[in-house]
């Protein structure tokens, strides 16, 4: 962990500084911290005072609160529980047990008689005495760790006395270094449950609330987090002494279902089957991790240690180096390296035919596609697919009904009759387009096409005719149709593939249920692997392949969207939502998150921009890089910017079995995301900096055509390259496996509102190097939080790869800087509030 000046009101568990006041108890404040479920006094008592309080008969035979009565009798019901896990674990003989706050030895005199050789720590004069005096020599007790002879515990045992200790991680951190706690080394705690049903009902008067003798209140949750810092292995926690089932309100900032499994007892006991530590990863585990050493004298043996392996690391790095030199002479160097270079060149010549294969292959696709597209087009002529269009369209129009009489009688009629009548009809016709026309340009001169047309008998008709011909395969059957009576609110995304606005969508959806206590429905023209993450969350999910292709298509689409009382479409991509059902939806409200090329894209496609614009009751933009294109069609006041919000979640930072260091570049393989920019980036490393890493390209082309030539474009450059690995999509929980071994997260994309990749690589305080035209460069600082490079610079990115490669150190600073900016713009808290603000008159 690295030594960093913390807010003194930090949590001594997970070091968080938004701890908010509990209760008073005995004259100390106690504050409760919400991240990991802990309480702790503050300000805490100094050594003196604890020294003091402790080290007097009084605290073992009195009455006063926080001191034992008898401490014999009242420590009487701990002593079959220790029995009986002592007894679980065979061949005992010669085995070395530590208890830590012996107190009089009962435990070490039961251990003894088993057969292990008992040894504890007692800080109180009179206890430790008391315990001697007992026990004589069967068993050893000394005041102090630094009392102990230099020698590892195979079981070390902390019954009812991490609460007792204000800076828990400076015991273990003493034990650590004085050599007690090895890799093998059990480990049993016992400690009040600060989550059982009696703290929450009464927190100042649970009964193991007494200052200054208890100091800090674990809950299940908060154990196995300090546990989990200290790199323990095989972690058990378990509820003790139970207290009957009651009910009782959690704290609306805590939802742990480990601390709801456990309410409904009195104490907890965590069981640590071993601790994966070393001396490296014991001066990681105080420089990586968010934990402040607050002992001043360990502090200063922590850092001369430290001083030492740096010392040691830089003689093995000048000796290698020396060693590289001397080989670099040998003429065998040069007979090897030839060879290399004629294996390459070898690789090199396989790939190119590889390259002309797929070359000739997809020309052969080419000519495939545009003969079968010729045929297409031939049919799209013919009049039965004409008429098939015709009876599909919705509403029926006269205009309509016209047409399919015309192409009926165009099969049925024979073709001299056809002839006969055709300038006829070609009069008719053209008759009928003037006073179409006519009529078109007196209702914009009147402005009457604002009005919403009149019911006629016609119409009635016509619609009954619809009901009558409408396709019976349609998803909005039985209950499906009435969803939005209860749901209230509809979500609109362009699909549900594993990117980012669906992702944006799904944590949309978890803020409305937050805020509300309503699952919106989410619907979406294509399927994809997010539905199912849609689904195990209650949201209702709803696929409808027509959805944005044809108005009007089906009477059951706007029957569907108009019971719901607030619309929120994501993506520019979904425009023709809007343009189809803009007249029914309710409070309609656009979240966009494209910039220049998304904005391009549409507005060739359309050019009803201001309209759709202009028809939204609010546009939410989910970048600073919208507002200006933005701006275009609407005015400031419509604008809100509303940043996604990303569940905070914890991974192990896991090295690469090489010890390389690894830069991932993750996301759907596509132009946009500048993975050949990364490849081109990479090619210029010196071969020695680039032999210290492992670079990653995780991802899979999208579904169409050049997304598809650059994946097998990159997919070629990649493999010529021995350092790179190319990687498919994958499930988000295989995902984060990749991300536990990734120290640098890169995005290179040349169009990028906010990549949730990067927004995860900060949650993660890993150090991201980022492309000047994202999102995110706009929140970091270049060398501070984050590395940012010139867009579409090959030369300026390797450039930043290079200082990562030459400066390792860098990258724990760099990770922890990121989180803060995560924690400043992307905790899902905020996301909640600014969703709730923005709809502020939800009802």
């Amino acid at each position: 962990m690295k030594i960093t000046s913390q807010n003194k009101s930090s949590c001594p568990v997970c070091s968080g500084t938004t701890a908010l006041s509990l209760c008073k108890s005995n004259g100390y404040e106690i504050l409760r911290c919400g991240t990991c479920a802990c309480d702790f006094v503050w300000p805490m008592p100094d050594k003196q005072t604890l020294k003091a309080y402790y080290d007097g008969e009084s605290y073992f035979h009195s009455d006063s609160t926080g001191s034992y009565a008898d401490y014999d009798s009242t420590t009487d019901a701990a002593i079959p529980l220790f029995r009986d896990f002592i007894l679980t674990i065979p061949n005992v003989a010669g085995k070395k047990i530590l208890d830590i706050g012996c107190a009089f030895g009962t435990h070490l005199a039961l251990a003894s008689e088993q057969g292990w050789e008992a040894w504890g720590v007692e800080l109180s004069d009179h206890a430790r005495d008391i315990a001697l005096s007992r026990h004589g020599e069967k068993i050893h007790v000394v005041e102090g760790i630094d009392n102990l002879p230099k020698m590892e515990f195979d079981l070390i045992i902390m019954l009812d006395v991490l609460e007792h200790l204000p800076e828990p991680y400076d015991l273990f951190l003493e034990l650590f270094l004085h050599g007690a706690i090895g890799k093998k080394t059990q480990l049993v705690i016992t400690t009040p449950n600060a989550r059982s049903v009696d703290a929450l009902v009464d927190p100042s008067a649970w009964i193991y609330r007494h200052p200054p003798s208890h100091l800090v209140y674990f809950s299940a949750n908060s154990l196995k987090l300090f546990l989990t810092n200290l790199e323990a292995v095989d972690i058990s926690i378990q509820g003790i002494y139970p207290i009957g089932y009651q009910d009782s309100c959690d704290y609306l900032d805590e939802n742990e279902a480990s601390n709801r499994d456990v309410k409904n007892y009195a104490g907890l006991m965590g069981v640590v089957q071993g601790f994966d530590i070393s001396l490296h990863k014991l001066l990681a585990l105080f420089k990586d991790k968010s934990i402040s050493i607050k002992n001043p004298e360990l502090k200063s043996l922590y850092q001369e240690i430290f001083a030492i392996q740096k010392q040691v690391i830089q003689k093995h790095a000048f000796e290698e180096q020396s060693l590289k030199v001397e080989i670099a002479r040998q003429a065998q160097e040069v007979i090897r390296l030839n060879e290399v270079i004629l294996a390459k060149d070898s690789i090199i010549t396989q790939k190119n035919q590889e390259i002309g294969f797929l070359n000739q292959a997809l020309d052969e696709k080419k000519l495939e596609l545009e003969k079968r597209v010729q045929e297409i087009l031939s049919m799209q002529q013919s009049k039965w697919y004409r008429l098939g269009n015709a009876l599909k369209m919705r509403p029926m129009t006269v205009h309509n009904f016209a047409r399919i009489v015309y192409l009926s009688a165009g099969l049925i009629v024979p073709l001299t009759w056809r002839v006969k009548v055709a300038p006829i009809v070609s009069k008719l016709r053209q008759q009928y387009l003037n006073a179409r026309q006519i009529l078109l340009d007196k209702m914009v001169e009147n402005g009457d096409y604002l009005a919403k047309p009149s019911t006629t008998v016609w119409q009635r008709v016509v619609k009954l005719f619809q009901f009558w011909t409408a396709p019976s395969d349609t998803p909005y059957k039985g209950e499906v149709l009435h969803l939005g009576v209860n749901a209230k609110i509809l979500l609109v995304v362009h699909d549900f593939s594993r990117t980012g606005a669906p992702y944006a969508v799904l944590y949309l959806a978890r803020a409305l249920f937050s805020l509300y206590g309503v699952r919106p429905v989410v619907i979406s023209p294509k399927e994809g692997p997010i539905r199912e993450e849609f689904e195990q969350e209650g949201f209702p999910t709803i696929v409808d392949p027509l959805l944005f292709d044809c108005q009007d298509y089906s009477s059951e689409a706007r029957d569907f969207v108009v019971t719901f009382e607030r619309v929120i479409v994501t993506s520019l991509g979904s425009f023709s939502f809007i343009h189809y059902f803009k007249d029914i939806s309710k409070h309609l409200t656009w979240w966009i998150h494209e910039t220049d090329v998304g904005f391009n894209a549409v507005a060739n496609m359309t050019s009803d921009l201001p309209l759709l614009f202009a028809a939204c009751e609010s546009i939410w933009l989910g970048s600073p890089l919208c507002f200006p294109l933005a701006l275009q069609y609407t005015s400031q006041e419509k604008l809100h910017l509303l940043l996604y919000g990303c569940s905070d979640t914890a991974i192990p930072n896991r090295p690469h079995k090489s010890g390389k260091i690894v830069f991932s570049l993750v996301g759907s393989v596509e132009p946009r995301k500048g993975q050949d920019v990364f490849l081109d980036a990479i090619g210029r490393l010196p071969e020695e900096l680039r032999a210290k890493a492992v670079f990653r390209i995780i991802g899979s082309p999208l579904p169409y055509h050049e997304s598809i030539i650059f994946y097998k474009e990159v997919s070629a450059k990649a493999a010529l390259i021995p350092e790179v690995e190319c990687i498919e999509n994958m499930p988000s929980d295989k995902l984060l496996e990749f991300y536990a071994e990734t120290n640098v997260l890169v995005s290179a994309s040349r169009d990028d509102p906010m990549p949730i990749v990067i927004t995860q690589g900060l949650m993660f305080s890993k150090a991201c190097l980022c492309s000047s035209s994202i999102g995110h460069a706009q929140l970091l600082e270049n060398r501070k939080n984050g590395l940012i490079f010139t867009n579409e610079s090959a030369e300026e990115l390797s450039g930043k790869m290079v200082f990562l490669l030459q400066n390792p150190t860098e990258l724990a600073a760099l990770g922890v800087a990121g989180r803060e900016v995560y924690e400043q713009y992307f905790l899902m808290s905020s996301f909640v509030g600014n969703v709730g603000n923005l709809i502020a008159d939800y009802r």
